[in-house]
């Protein structure tokens, strides 16, 4: 608060706090990315994982930017007749890739022959055994505090959901006491822990409460990059996957419902494009001007074109068949 928030505080307590009140708003604005439900939460982040061009990664500032950009597009133009077209295109694309078990950000995989999908997975197999050699030696250390922490925020949420009347699913309940168990429990276990090694160990006293402070000052780094490796198994494990269905499929010859995935995934980034492009500026001035700031317009135009070549090649056999007897009609 400046000085002269405080100065007109004195002479107008009433305007001093609606400014106040409005500053905080905006900086809370400029902070969080906000929807009208999960649903369309996740539709906003699946379309910032389309609008990029394929394997490009945005920097964090950047993604969040975007993100903000596009939650100011879905409130403001949530009413259009083409926002509704996307929706209903984003949410087939989604049951698509739940039901496949993919990723948006793996499809990219499924366009490899087989040979770059064999090399892809023994790259992702010495991953793999890394992540395992790093991640899962701690985990009987560490692997109880996520427990307790889980089903803890998870009995909260729901006395929370059950208290409320506003509240949908309650995430930020979950996280917020999630770091409060988690506060509580780590210092309490390691001290535990550090009093078990002097036991086994049978060590002196003193060699004991020096076990236990370093347990507690060691233990939490070692905790986090243990779980910083244990969280990269899964990903690893269902990317692996993706690349097994490339290399044991008769690769750009009968993979359907692979050809279909990567065709829905070009038609959609077309359609993200051309609806930011068309309903952009009805949300504000300066709106074409920040997307373009995040990535430019440039690069956009260069893999518009790059997807129009690509995208016969990985077109189903039925819809092939349908582009390459194609008439027109004068």
């Amino acid at each position: 608060i400046s000085r002269e928030a405080v100065v007109e505080y004195q002479q107008d307590r009433r305007a001093a706090t609606a400014r106040i009140l409005t500053d905080v708003e905006h900086g809370m604005r400029s902070c969080i990315i906000t929807a009208q439900d999960h649903e369309t939460m996740t539709l906003i982040h699946l379309c910032c994982s389309l609008y990029p061009p394929e394997r490009l990664r945005l920097s964090p500032e950047k993604l969040f930017n975007l993100n903000q950009l596009l939650s100011k597009l879905f409130w403001r133009c949530a009413d259009s007749p083409e926002l509704s077209n996307l929706r209903q295109d984003l949410a087939q694309y989604q049951g698509a890739l739940q039901r496949a078990g993919i990723p948006d950000h793996d499809v990219w995989m499924l366009k490899q022959s087989t040979a770059g999908a064999s090399l892809c997975f023994a790259e992702k197999l010495i991953a793999l055994l890394f992540a395992i050699g790093l991640g899962v030696p701690l985990l009987p250390l560490w692997g109880p505090l996520r427990v307790i922490a889980y089903f803890l925020a998870e009995r909260h949420r729901a006395q929370a959901l059950a208290a409320s009347s506003v509240k949908v699913k309650g995430m930020d309940v979950v996280a917020s006491y999630k770091v409060i168990v988690l506060l509580v429990c780590v210092p309490l276990f390691n001290l535990v822990y550090g009093a078990i090694f002097g036991l086994v160990f049978r060590r002196t006293l003193a060699e004991t409460l020096a076990t236990m402070l370093l347990c507690i000052c060691l233990l939490p780094v070692a905790y986090y990059f243990s779980m910083r490796q244990a969280e990269k198994i899964l990903p690893l494990i269902r990317q692996m996957r993706t690349l097994i269905i490339v290399v044991v499929g008769k690769v750009n010859i009968w993979r359907e419902n692979e050809r279909e995935l990567i065709t829905q995934r070009m038609n959609l980034q077309f359609s993200v494009r051309e609806t930011l492009l068309k309903l952009g500026p009805q949300t504000s001035p300066a709106f074409m001007e920040e997307l373009y700031s995040i990535l430019p317009k440039a690069v956009l135009v260069a893999d518009i074109k790059r997807l129009i070549r690509k995208k016969e090649d990985f077109a189903p056999l039925q819809m092939k068949s349908l582009m390459n007897n194609a008439e027109e009609i004068l």
